[in-house]
């Protein structure tokens, strides 16, 4: 607590990242270690349904409305390409959530860590500049504040936005991992439908 009361003002923009880095950090490995690998089985349960006569239809729920989709596509025999992938597009958007936020915070917590070391050597210059203009011998332990501000500042910045930045990248990866695999559920399913010889739009 010493050191960040040492940081200035610009310290606090920065442990507020923290934390919101944080719980989105912890928010997203549990989807991913829990979640998203039981929409992965169910995407693949949903492609291997039978194409002929009655389709076994107990697809878990983590598909969202693209089930309800298949199944009307299935009643109708007619595939609706463009409604397939608007649903496709809220489960990818499921799985990217709050990775905008990571994305800030690796981009602004080094930007507020130089703004407040810009800030310190300010300070620092101003403090050297008035113990001059009033006689005062001029001493480390003078100027110590404004180096205080600047170091803290710029360590806290890169100590939030590196770990930010590493769990955006990889978070992204596992994001755009699970888009292929959509991508290719589309694909798959139209390439089928035509095969049936159904209506595909």
């Amino acid at each position: 607590m010493e050191y960040i009361l040492l940081g200035g003002i610009f310290i606090w923009p920065i442990v507020l990242e923290s934390i919101l880095a944080l719980l989105v950090i912890i928010e997203r490995i549990l989807f991913f270690v829990f979640v998203l690998p039981r929409k992965h089985r169910a995407l693949s349960k949903l492609l291997n349904l039978s194409w002929e006569g009655e389709s076994n239809w107990d697809v878990p729920h983590e598909l969202g409305e693209l089930v309800e989709a298949m199944k009307r596509a299935h009643e109708q025999r007619s595939l609706h390409l463009s409604l397939l992938a608007v649903h496709a597009e809220k489960l990818i958007n499921e799985v990217e959530r709050y990775l905008t936020i990571l994305n800030v915070v690796a981009q602004t917590a080094p930007l507020f860590g130089l703004l407040g070391t810009v800030t310190g050597m300010i300070k620092l210059f101003m403090s050297i500049e008035s113990q001059s203009l009033a006689g005062l011998p001029i001493t480390p332990s003078s100027l110590a504040g404004g180096i205080w501000e600047a170091l803290i500042t710029t360590a806290a910045g890169l100590i939030v936005g590196i770990p930010a930045l590493i769990a955006f990248v990889l978070f992204n990866r596992l994001v755009d991992r699970f888009a292929g695999e959509v991508d290719a559920f589309l694909s798959e399913i139209a390439h089928r439908a035509s095969l049936l010889g159904w209506e595909v739009v």
